[in-house]
């Protein structure tokens, strides 16, 4: 059976593992060795690449003696079921590994999308105070050209001497 790549996520715990076994089986005399294509990562310290991931859960699915070394040094609370059951092999494991996939991508899906609503949620208040301080600065701006215009009007029309005070904000000259 080939790795589907979605499980992946599901199975970090086990590629963390694999490596942590590799790495001692390393050290002892009367283990095997780990597989060849492993030996790069058993220098590697840090979180794992995704990358790095799939190489350890190619390793495990390839060497069947190596997986059950690794499963000896597990439990279903320490890797998870999908890790337990890619570990252990159960008659029907593939199978309810994909369905754990598919669980785990809707949940995935779901949340993303909760993510993406909340996200909306906030822009589209965000625009709401915008649009709402644009029409008080736009009040404020059409009150303001109304007073001038009126000023204007009255300096025109010869009613008197320009008033400052026509103009709000003109300060008063006294």
């Amino acid at each position: 059976r080939g790795l589907a790549v979605d499980a992946a996520p599901l199975l970090t715990d086990v590629a963390e593992l694999a490596l942590a076994v590799a790495r001692r089986d390393l050290g002892a005399n009367d283990a095997p060795p780990p597989p060849p294509s492993i030996r790069p990562l058993l220098r590697f310290r840090g979180r794992l690449s995704a990358r790095a991931v799939d190489t350890l859960l190619r390793a495990l699915d390839g060497d069947d003696e190596f997986r059950s070394r690794v499963a000896a040094s597990a439990s279903e609370d320490d890797v998870g079921r999908a890790g337990w059951i890619f570990l252990d092999r159960p008659e029907g494991w593939s199978d309810e590994l994909d369905l754990l996939v598919a669980v785990e991508q809707e949940r995935s899906e779901r949340d993303r999308s909760e993510a993406e609503e909340r996200s909306a949620r906030h822009r589209a208040e965000h625009l709401e105070r915008s649009v709402e301080d644009l029409r008080s600065r736009l009040g404020a701006a059409v009150a303001e050209a109304d007073a001038a215009r009126r000023a204007l009007d009255a300096e025109r029309s010869g009613g008197g001497k320009w008033n400052p005070s026509w103009i709000p904000g003109v300060p008063q000259v006294a």
